[in-house]
Protein backbone atom coordinates (compact mmCIF):
# COMPACT_ATOMS: atom_id res chain seq x y z
CA UNK A 1 0.00 0.00 0.00
CA UNK A 2 1.38 3.40 -0.97
CA UNK A 3 1.86 6.22 1.54
CA UNK A 4 -0.95 8.28 0.05
CA UNK A 5 -3.28 5.30 0.32
CA UNK A 6 -2.35 4.88 3.97
CA UNK A 7 -3.06 8.55 4.63
CA UNK A 8 -6.36 8.41 2.82
CA UNK A 9 -7.42 5.38 4.86
CA UNK A 10 -7.21 7.46 8.07
CA UNK A 11 -10.52 9.16 8.92
CA UNK A 12 -10.36 12.83 8.01
CA UNK A 13 -11.09 14.07 11.51
CA UNK A 14 -8.03 12.22 12.86
CA UNK A 15 -5.79 13.22 9.94
CA UNK A 16 -6.47 16.92 10.45
CA UNK A 17 -7.05 16.91 14.21
CA UNK A 18 -5.26 19.73 16.08
CA UNK A 19 -2.78 18.90 18.81
CA UNK A 20 -3.96 18.32 22.39
CA UNK A 21 -2.50 21.69 23.42
CA UNK A 22 -4.40 23.49 20.66
CA UNK A 23 -7.64 21.65 21.47
CA UNK A 24 -7.22 22.62 25.13
CA UNK A 25 -6.67 26.27 24.19
CA UNK A 26 -9.73 26.25 21.93
CA UNK A 27 -11.85 24.54 24.58
CA UNK A 28 -10.75 26.95 27.31
CA UNK A 29 -11.68 30.07 25.40
CA UNK A 30 -14.65 28.36 23.80
CA UNK A 31 -16.02 27.70 27.29
CA UNK A 32 -16.00 31.46 27.85
CA UNK A 33 -17.30 32.60 24.46
CA UNK A 34 -19.38 29.70 23.08
CA UNK A 35 -19.97 27.19 25.89
CA UNK A 36 -22.77 25.17 24.29
CA UNK A 37 -20.89 24.62 21.05
CA UNK A 38 -17.65 23.94 22.91
CA UNK A 39 -19.21 21.36 25.23
CA UNK A 40 -20.66 19.61 22.20
CA UNK A 41 -17.13 19.26 20.83
CA UNK A 42 -15.66 18.30 24.21
CA UNK A 43 -18.22 15.52 24.63
CA UNK A 44 -16.44 13.79 21.73
CA UNK A 45 -12.95 14.41 23.17
CA UNK A 46 -10.92 11.30 24.03
CA UNK A 47 -7.72 12.75 25.49
CA UNK A 48 -7.60 12.61 29.27
CA UNK A 49 -4.91 15.30 29.19
CA UNK A 50 -7.32 17.72 27.53
CA UNK A 51 -10.00 16.92 30.08
CA UNK A 52 -7.61 17.36 33.01
CA UNK A 53 -6.10 20.59 31.65
CA UNK A 54 -8.39 23.08 33.49
CA UNK A 55 -7.68 21.76 36.98
CA UNK A 56 -4.00 21.31 36.09
CA UNK A 57 -3.91 25.01 35.13
CA UNK A 58 -5.62 25.81 38.45
CA UNK A 59 -2.97 23.73 40.22
CA UNK A 60 -0.09 25.50 38.44
CA UNK A 61 -1.47 28.90 39.40
CA UNK A 62 -1.88 27.77 43.01
CA UNK A 63 1.74 26.59 43.07
CA UNK A 64 2.84 29.88 41.48
CA UNK A 65 1.04 31.80 44.21
CA UNK A 66 2.72 29.64 46.83
CA UNK A 67 6.12 30.24 45.19
CA UNK A 68 5.57 34.01 45.20
CA UNK A 69 4.72 33.90 48.91
CA UNK A 70 7.84 31.82 49.60
CA UNK A 71 10.12 34.21 47.68
CA UNK A 72 8.96 37.22 49.73
CA UNK A 73 8.89 35.20 52.96
CA UNK A 74 5.16 35.72 53.27
CA UNK A 75 2.61 33.42 54.91
CA UNK A 76 1.33 30.47 52.88
CA UNK A 77 -2.06 30.76 54.56
CA UNK A 78 -3.23 34.35 54.20
CA UNK A 79 -6.05 34.46 56.71
CA UNK A 80 -4.27 33.87 60.02
CA UNK A 81 -5.31 37.33 61.18
CA UNK A 82 -8.96 36.26 60.83
CA UNK A 83 -8.61 32.54 61.58
CA UNK A 84 -5.60 31.97 63.87
CA UNK A 85 -5.90 28.20 63.66
CA UNK A 86 -6.57 26.12 60.57
CA UNK A 87 -9.65 23.98 60.95
CA UNK A 88 -10.39 20.73 59.18
CA UNK A 89 -14.15 20.36 58.93
CA UNK A 90 -15.58 16.85 59.00
CA UNK A 91 -19.06 15.41 59.10
CA UNK A 92 -19.07 15.03 62.88
CA UNK A 93 -16.80 17.78 64.15
CA UNK A 94 -13.54 19.55 63.55
CA UNK A 95 -9.82 19.15 64.03
CA UNK A 96 -7.50 22.07 64.74
CA UNK A 97 -4.26 21.92 62.76
CA UNK A 98 -1.13 24.02 63.04
CA UNK A 99 0.16 25.60 59.84
CA UNK A 100 3.12 23.24 59.43
CA UNK A 101 0.85 20.21 59.70
CA UNK A 102 -1.58 21.70 57.21
CA UNK A 103 1.08 22.52 54.62
CA UNK A 104 3.01 19.28 54.98
CA UNK A 105 0.03 16.95 55.30
CA UNK A 106 -3.46 18.14 54.44
CA UNK A 107 -2.27 20.65 51.83
CA UNK A 108 -0.39 17.90 50.01
CA UNK A 109 -3.42 15.60 50.14
CA UNK A 110 -5.63 18.42 48.93
CA UNK A 111 -3.53 19.02 45.83
CA UNK A 112 -2.95 15.41 44.84
CA UNK A 113 -6.25 13.85 45.83
CA UNK A 114 -9.07 16.34 46.32
CA UNK A 115 -8.90 18.08 42.92
CA UNK A 116 -9.16 14.90 40.82
CA UNK A 117 -11.82 13.56 43.18
CA UNK A 118 -13.84 16.77 42.75
CA UNK A 119 -13.66 16.32 38.98
CA UNK A 120 -14.67 12.66 39.08
CA UNK A 121 -17.41 13.32 41.65
CA UNK A 122 -19.09 15.94 39.45
CA UNK A 123 -19.01 13.67 36.39
CA UNK A 124 -20.28 10.75 38.47
CA UNK A 125 -23.23 12.72 39.81
CA UNK A 126 -24.11 13.89 36.30
CA UNK A 127 -23.93 10.32 35.02
CA UNK A 128 -26.13 9.09 37.89
CA UNK A 129 -28.81 11.70 37.20
CA UNK A 130 -28.56 10.94 33.49
CA UNK A 131 -29.19 7.26 34.23
CA UNK A 132 -32.15 8.06 36.48
CA UNK A 133 -33.69 10.40 33.93
CA UNK A 134 -32.92 8.22 30.88
CA UNK A 135 -30.39 10.63 29.43
CA UNK A 136 -27.65 9.97 26.93
CA UNK A 137 -23.91 10.43 26.93
CA UNK A 138 -21.24 8.67 28.93
CA UNK A 139 -19.24 9.17 32.10
CA UNK A 140 -16.14 9.78 29.98
CA UNK A 141 -17.88 12.55 28.03
CA UNK A 142 -18.98 14.11 31.29
CA UNK A 143 -15.39 14.13 32.53
CA UNK A 144 -14.38 16.23 29.52
CA UNK A 145 -17.17 18.81 29.63
CA UNK A 146 -17.61 19.21 33.38
CA UNK A 147 -13.91 19.79 33.95
CA UNK A 148 -14.05 22.96 31.87
CA UNK A 149 -17.43 23.98 33.31
CA UNK A 150 -16.11 23.87 36.88
CA UNK A 151 -12.52 25.00 36.66
CA UNK A 152 -12.52 27.69 33.94
CA UNK A 153 -14.39 30.20 36.17
CA UNK A 154 -12.20 29.26 39.13
CA UNK A 155 -9.05 29.85 37.11
CA UNK A 156 -10.17 33.16 35.59
CA UNK A 157 -11.66 34.70 38.73
CA UNK A 158 -10.34 33.06 41.87
CA UNK A 159 -6.83 31.96 40.92
CA UNK A 160 -5.94 35.21 39.15
CA UNK A 161 -7.43 37.24 42.02
CA UNK A 162 -5.30 35.40 44.57
CA UNK A 163 -2.15 36.07 42.55
CA UNK A 164 -2.92 39.73 41.76
CA UNK A 165 -4.32 40.64 45.19
CA UNK A 166 -1.93 38.43 47.13
CA UNK A 167 1.80 39.10 47.17
CA UNK A 168 1.75 42.24 44.94
CA UNK A 169 -0.82 44.01 47.12
CA UNK A 170 0.93 42.82 50.28
CA UNK A 171 4.16 44.41 49.07
CA UNK A 172 2.37 47.60 48.03
CA UNK A 173 0.55 47.94 51.37
CA UNK A 174 3.55 46.88 53.46
CA UNK A 175 1.78 44.02 55.16
CA UNK A 176 1.61 40.23 54.97
CA UNK A 177 -2.16 40.04 55.32
CA UNK A 178 -3.63 42.76 53.07
CA UNK A 179 -6.58 40.61 51.95
CA UNK A 180 -7.73 39.72 55.47
CA UNK A 181 -6.86 43.08 57.01
CA UNK A 182 -8.87 44.92 54.36
CA UNK A 183 -11.91 42.81 55.20
CA UNK A 184 -11.71 43.49 58.93
CA UNK A 185 -11.37 47.25 58.44
CA UNK A 186 -7.66 47.84 59.00
CA UNK A 187 -7.58 50.21 55.98
CA UNK A 188 -10.86 51.95 56.75
CA UNK A 189 -14.55 51.21 56.35
CA UNK A 190 -14.67 52.19 52.66
CA UNK A 191 -11.90 49.77 51.75
CA UNK A 192 -13.59 47.08 53.82
CA UNK A 193 -16.88 47.66 51.97
CA UNK A 194 -15.16 47.54 48.59
CA UNK A 195 -13.29 44.39 49.53
CA UNK A 196 -16.35 42.64 50.94
CA UNK A 197 -18.22 43.52 47.75
CA UNK A 198 -15.43 42.05 45.66
CA UNK A 199 -14.95 38.91 47.75
CA UNK A 200 -18.62 38.03 48.13
CA UNK A 201 -19.96 39.59 44.92
CA UNK A 202 -17.30 38.60 42.39
CA UNK A 203 -14.80 36.19 43.92
CA UNK A 204 -17.52 33.94 45.37
CA UNK A 205 -20.99 34.64 43.94
CA UNK A 206 -19.99 35.34 40.33
CA UNK A 207 -17.68 32.34 40.25
CA UNK A 208 -20.34 30.03 41.65
CA UNK A 209 -23.14 31.36 39.44
CA UNK A 210 -20.96 31.08 36.33
CA UNK A 211 -19.87 27.55 37.22
CA UNK A 212 -23.44 26.38 37.82
CA UNK A 213 -24.56 27.94 34.53
CA UNK A 214 -21.74 26.24 32.64
CA UNK A 215 -22.44 22.95 34.41
CA UNK A 216 -26.10 23.09 33.36
CA UNK A 217 -25.09 23.74 29.74
CA UNK A 218 -22.50 20.96 29.88
CA UNK A 219 -24.97 18.44 31.33
CA UNK A 220 -27.56 19.33 28.70
CA UNK A 221 -25.10 18.96 25.82
CA UNK A 222 -23.45 15.83 27.22
CA UNK A 223 -26.46 13.91 28.56
CA UNK A 224 -29.29 15.43 26.52
CA UNK A 225 -31.45 16.21 29.55
CA UNK A 226 -34.12 18.90 29.67
CA UNK A 227 -33.15 22.31 31.00
CA UNK A 228 -34.86 21.83 34.41
CA UNK A 229 -33.17 18.44 34.88
CA UNK A 230 -29.84 19.83 33.69
CA UNK A 231 -30.06 22.72 36.16
CA UNK A 232 -30.94 20.41 39.06
CA UNK A 233 -28.06 18.10 38.16
CA UNK A 234 -25.69 21.06 37.89
CA UNK A 235 -26.67 22.45 41.29
CA UNK A 236 -26.30 19.08 43.03
CA UNK A 237 -22.95 18.37 41.37
CA UNK A 238 -21.62 21.85 42.07
CA UNK A 239 -22.48 21.93 45.75
CA UNK A 240 -21.12 18.42 46.22
CA UNK A 241 -17.84 19.66 44.76
CA UNK A 242 -17.90 22.85 46.85
CA UNK A 243 -18.55 20.85 50.02
CA UNK A 244 -15.53 18.70 49.26
CA UNK A 245 -13.48 21.81 48.45
CA UNK A 246 -14.55 23.58 51.64
CA UNK A 247 -13.36 20.71 53.81
CA UNK A 248 -10.20 22.78 54.00
CA UNK A 249 -11.03 26.13 55.59
CA UNK A 250 -8.23 28.69 55.40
Amino acid sequence: MHANQITSSIPQDHATRPSAARRTWQAFWGTILHPSRTFGVLSQETSLLVGAAPFLIWLVLALLNSLLRTVVHGPQIGTEVMLPEIVFIGGIGYLVLDQETYLAGWGFAFILIILPVMWILAAGIAQLFSYIWKGKGSFESGLMTLSFAIFVPWVLIQSTSEIIFGVPINLLMGTKFSWAEAMIGQFGSRVALIWYTFVYGIYSTLTYAWSITLLAIAVRRTHDLSWPKSIITAIVAFFAVVFLFSIFVR
